[in-house]
C-alpha cells in the first residue's frame, strides 16, 4: 500500500451571487436587576449573586407569565418553605419564584445584563432548591440559557440545572447561537405542573471564566495532549505586536500555486476592514475566533505522526493553524469577525490561504454559516451587498486519523495572491 507525502496547496475561487440557502435602599419585591440595566458586562464576576436585596445585574423580563421576587418581601414564600425538606433554607434575600399549578411551559425568567460575547463556556454555579411533589416529574425545572441580544427570534441555547437542595451545583454556560454578539445569560423556571404548584428558590450565584470585550479570542485547544502542548500555543490577543521569527524553510509541503476566492470590493475602508478581518498569520496577528476549541496554533517544531501530521508550515511562515481531526463526528470551526461582501464587479479582489491535507476523507468548507450549509468554497454561491461572516469547518469524513491545515494569509485584487490589499 502505497502512501504519498502530502504537500501544502492553495485555493482560488470566485465570490458570485448566490440564491441559496438597581437596586433601591428599599427591599424590592421583584427580582430586579441594578440600576444601570443597559451597562454591559466586561467581567464574569459582575454577575455573582449573593443575595438578590442587594446590588445584582439579573432581573425579571416584561413577557413573561411569572415573576422572580425576593423572599423576604413574597409572603407567600413562606409556605413553601417546609416543602423544600431541608435543614438548609434558603435566606431572606433569595430570590423566589412561586407558581400554582400551571400548563407545564409557563415560566418565570431572571436575565443577565448585557455580554458583549461568549467566545468559550462560562461556568455557572448556584444553590438552588424546589419544592416536592409526589412525582419527580412534577417538580419545577431550573434551565440556564444563552441568548443573542440581535435575534429576532426566541431561540436560546439552554442546558437543565440538577437542583440538589442547599447544595451548591456548576454547570458550564452553553455557548449562544453568535458567540461573537452580543448576548445574555437566562435563568428559566418552568414546569409547574404538582397539583399544588411550586416554588423554586434561588440564591448563591457565581460565575466564572473569561469575558474578552473585544471578542478576539482565537485557536486553542484545550484537550491537547500535554506532549503537544510546548509546541501549540494559544492566541490570546488581538493585534498582538511580536518581533519576527525568522521563517523556517519547509522540505516539504510548500505551496505550488497561491489560490484564492475571489469579489469583494468597494470602498478602500471597506476592503480594509475585510482585508484585517481576514488575514491572519498565527504568530503576528490573526483575528478569527475558534469555536469548539478544535483549532490550535503550531510550529513547524512540535511532534506529530509522520504519515499524517502537518510537519512543516508553508514557506515564509512559522506558526499554522491545524485541526487535528481524531473523531468523525467532530467539525472544528473557526469564525471571521463581520465583514462586508461588496457587489462592485469592477473591482474585485481576492481572498488567498493555504490548505495541507494530510489524510484522507478530510473536508475543508468555508461558508456563510456554522452549520456548513451555504458554502462558497465548495462552489456554492454568496449574495453580495450583504455583511457576513466566514465559516471554516474542518472534519472528517473517513476512518483515517489524521491533521488538517488552513492558513487564510491575505486579501488580493489578483488571482494569484501578488497584490496585497492591506
Amino acid at each position: 500500500m502505497s502512501h504519498s507525502s502530502p504537500s501544502y496547496s492553495g485555493y482560488r475561487g470566485r465570490f458570485a451571487d448566490s440564491n441559496q440557502p438597581r437596586v433601591d435602599l428599599v427591599v424590592p419585591t421583584r427580582a430586579y436587576s441594578n440600576d444601570q440595566p443597559n451597562t454591559m458586562v466586561l467581567s464574569s464576576s459582575a454577575l455573582n449573586c449573593k443575595q438578590f436585596d442587594g446590588n445584582c445585574r439579573w432581573s425579571n423580563t416584561n413577557d413573561d407569565e411569572l415573576d422572580w421576587g425576593v423572599r423576604i418581601s413574597t409572603l407567600e414564600a413562606e409556605k413553601w418553605i417546609p416543602k423544600l425538606e431541608t435543614e438548609v433554607q434558603p435566606g431572606p434575600g433569595s430570590a423566589v419564584l412561586i407558581s400554582a399549578k400551571t400548563n407545564g411551559w409557563e415560566a418565570g425568567k431572571l436575565v443577565s445584563d448585557q455580554i458583549p460575547c461568549m467566545t468559550s463556556p462560562l461556568r455557572f454555579t448556584a444553590t438552588v432548591w424546589r419544592s416536592h411533589a409526589k412525582s419527580p416529574y412534577e417538580r419545577p425545572n431550573l434551565q440556564i440559557c444563552s441568548h443573542n441580544t440581535h435575534s429576532e427570534r426566541h431561540v436560546s441555547t439552554c442546558v437543565i440545572f440538577t437542583i440538589e437542595n442547599g447544595r451548591p451545583v456548576s454547570i458550564n454556560i452553553p455557548l449562544p447561537k453568535d458567540p461573537l454578539s452580543p448576548l445574555r445569560i437566562i435563568i428559566i423556571g418552568d414546569n409547574f405542573i404538582a397539583p399544588d404548584g411550586g416554588a423554586i428558590f434561588l440564591q448563591d450565584i457565581v460565575v466564572n471564566g473569561e469575558i474578552d470585550p473585544h471578542c478576539s479570542l482565537i485557536a486553542f485547544d484545550s484537550r491537547q495532549n500535554d506532549d503537544d502542548r510546548e509546541n501549540s500555543r494559544a492566541i490570546n490577543e488581538l493585534n498582538t505586536d511580536l518581533s519576527p521569527s525568522t521563517a523556517r524553510s519547509a522540505n516539504g509541503g510548500q505551496i505550488r500555486h497561491l489560490y484564492s476566492f475571489k469579489n469583494f470590493e468597494s470602498s478602500t475602508e471597506s476592503v480594509a476592514e475585510t482585508c484585517l478581518a481576514l488575514s491572519c498569520n498565527p504568530g503576528d496577528q490573526c483575528k478569527w475566533q475558534s469555536i469548539n476549541s478544535g483549532w490550535k496554533a503550531s510550529t513547524d517544531e512540535r511532534e506529530t505522526n509522520p504519515l499524517t501530521g502537518i510537519k512543516a508550515p508553508p514557506l515564509n511562515f512559522n506558526e499554522f493553524l491545524v485541526a487535528p481531526l481524531t473523531n468523525r463526528s467532530v467539525s472544528y470551526k473557526m469564525i471571521s469577525s463581520r465583514i462586508d461582501v461588496p457587489n462592485d464587479s469592477d473591482k474585485p479582489i481576492y481572498f488567498c490561504f493555504y490548505e495541507y491535507f494530510a489524510t484522507d476523507g478530510a473536508r475543508l468548507a468555508l461558508c456563510m454559516d456554522p452549520i456548513g450549509r451555504s458554502c462558497f468554497y465548495s462552489r456554492s454561491k454568496i449574495i453580495t451587498g450583504e455583511q457576513i461572516k466566514v465559516n471554516v469547518l474542518a472534519e472528517s469524513n473517513g476512518t483515517n486519523k489524521g491533521e488538517l491545515g488552513f492558513l487564510p494569509v491575505k486579501v488580493t485584487s489578483d488571482p494569484e495572491g501578488k497584490h496585497p490589499l492591506c
